[in-house]
């Protein structure tokens, strides 16, 4: 894996060139044919899944796609980072190539390095904050909430 592809995302893109390549070392290369499970809603979330090729839908509780991801992409990371089950349900769109990250090796490299559990904590966090405030102007402009004051929203989408 390329240090380059992993710093565009999000969660790694202020590591250093080595907390990076400490990262690498520990990735595991996957390849799943289209239409596998990746990871079944309220199972174990052990592993982070960062997409290299290929196409991933998530799919809620119901059965309804939430969305579809592509290279670059990252699965189940508030999960992973939060120690959480899925909430989600993961399948290949098409043959797709991941590099995974175990719970138990990160866990191992965050006690040698903790420097790198501080920065993803901040990236994470960073992350949850631009979501609530992208949540907070979606639900201004549906009908049903469109008259309520962003104090009122804010704790909605905080929840959600």
């Amino acid at each position: 894996m390329s240090v380059e592809f992993l710093r565009a995302t999000p969660l790694f893109h202020d590591l250093s060139e080595t907390e990076l390549e400490e990262i690498v070392s520990i990735l595991r290369e996957e390849s799943q044919p289209g239409g596998a499970t990746i990871f079944r809603s309220d199972e174990n979330c052990s592993d982070l899944y960062l997409i290299r090729n290929g196409f991933v839908r998530l799919f809620d509780s119901y059965g309804s796609v939430l969305a579809t991801l592509g290279p670059g992409s990252l699965l189940g990371e508030a999960e992973f980072l939060r120690g959480l089950a899925h909430n989600t349900s993961a399948v290949a769109a098409s043959d797709v190539h991941l590099w995974s990250l175990p719970d138990s090796e990160l866990r191992q490299l965050l006690q040698r390095q903790n420097g790198i559990g501080i920065k993803l904590s901040q990236n994470f966090g960073e992350q949850i904050s631009q979501l609530e405030d992208y949540l907070v102007e979606q639900l201004v402009r549906t009908r049903a909430l469109g008259g309520l004051p962003h104090r009122v929203i804010g704790p909605m989408a905080r929840s959600m």
